[in-house]
């Protein structure tokens, strides 16, 4: 009786150890089905958006687009095929659209900042740099080894005349990112936008040091060698940046150049360069505004007259033409009409020195001593750091 009841409890431990065992390997199947699924819907959502983000980088904006409303409609919660939708539709200028992808972007909790970056690019766009500036800090709180929603940040804030304030955010990050050109450029556009020409050179040579080999920050820091008064390093650093290919055709960094070559008492190469300018653009009002500078120090009064002519024709109104006439005026020792062209040189150009300072010494050569002096002290009252006008009444006071 004992041994049935043993056999009755095997038994009885066997079918039970059966149905457990079915009843798991039922629930494994079931399992294991699903996991396949969900890995075959994920590869699928991985390639269709690695298929898009592939579209929209190589300009094909439609397509990518088209791909991008595929995934939305397979994974309805995926926020990357919303994210990229609003960058294909901020490059498609169809910010309502971009604003509303973005939207729904953040509101599925996409990781990182790129999505709150997107929006603030919509709301920068849309001139909303207050809402741009929320974003962009929202960026950068998320990815605090991204500069890019700090710096964008920064740019907001300068809109905002709160330039001071991004010139303390960049500055308060610089320790931790020593080889970072983009933040010391940065930091430079800000002092030049301040016209602190000297702070602004010492950020972009450090730029540079750190991106040699950067065309825009050797740009950028051949034009504020040049408003410091930096001359022989901006003709160094503008020369290298007009070697590159996409600058060769750079009027903008040519004229520039022409400065810094009047300034370094070289005429014949700003002249050079300046006809070179007025063949290529023979409507350059600016072009021949420098060859008839360099026309005067060279004294090619035919090149100077040219120069003159075309002023005439292009820009009647423009101070420099009145200049150059009275320049020629007084090439040919005729110093009435020379005070008289400068005067209207300076009345055109009421903020600018050298017409007050030419027109000082025309009125000084035909006996106007007071007037020549008047002259002299406006000269001197527009540019205080340029020492010829008090020069020039020091002469006044030392002939009474």
């Amino acid at each position: 009786m004992r041994r049935t009841n043993g056999l009755m409890m095997l038994l009885l431990f066997a079918v039970g150890s059966v149905a457990t065992f079915s009843g798991c390997a039922h629930r494994t199947h079931a399992q294991d089905k699903q996991a396949a699924y969900d890995r075959w819907s994920e590869a699928r959502t991985g390639i269709l958006y690695s298929l898009a983000l592939e579209q929209f980088q190589t300009g094909d904006l439609d397509t990518a687009y088209q791909s991008c409303k595929q995934g939305m409609s397979a994974t309805p919660d995926q926020p990357h095929f919303y994210e990229l939708a609003g960058r294909i539709m901020i490059e498609k200028g169809s910010l309502e659209l971009a604003h509303k992808f973005i939207t729904r972007a953040i509101e599925l909790e996409a990781e990182g900042g790129n999505a709150q970056y997107l929006l603030g690019v919509v709301h920068q766009r849309w001139r909303q740099y207050d809402r741009a500036l929320e974003c962009y800090e929202k960026a950068a709180a998320e990815q605090i080894d991204d500069l890019s929603g700090l710096m964008a940040a920064s740019e907001m804030l300068v809109k905002l005349d709160r330039s001071e304030e991004a010139l303390s955010k960049l500055s308060g990050v610089l320790r931790h990112n020593e080889h970072n050109s983009a933040l010391r450029a940065s930091i430079a556009r800000i002092h030049m936008m301040h016209r602190r020409y000297d702070q602004a050179v010492k950020w972009y040579r450090q730029a540079q040091l750190l991106s040699p080999d950067d065309p825009l920050i050797g740009e950028q820091l051949g034009l504020a060698e040049l408003a410091a008064g930096n001359h022989l390093e901006a003709t160094y650093q503008l020369g290298r940046v007009l070697k590159h290919e996409e600058a060769k055709q750079r009027t903008d960094l040519k004229l520039a150049l022409v400065d810094c070559y009047l300034a370094t008492n070289n005429p014949a190469e700003a002249g050079r360069l300046c006809l070179d300018l007025t063949r290529a653009e023979p409507d350059h009002v600016d072009a021949w505004v420098r060859l008839g500078q360099a026309a005067f120090l060279l004294q090619e009064d035919l090149t100077l007259g040219r120069a003159v002519a075309r002023l005439n024709a292009l820009a009647p109104d423009r101070y420099e033409s009145h200049l150059m006439q009275g320049m020629m005026a007084q090439r040919q020792a005729d110093d009435v009409a020379a005070a008289a062209h400068y005067t209207r040189a300076a009345q055109l150009a009421p903020d600018q020195a050298i017409p007050w300072l030419m027109q000082g010494m025309a009125l000084e050569r035909t006996g106007r001593i007071h007037q020549a002096e008047a002259a002299y002290r406006h000269a001197a009252t527009l540019a205080p750091n340029d020492p010829r006008p008090r020069t020039l009444l020091t002469g006044l006071s030392e002939m009474d």
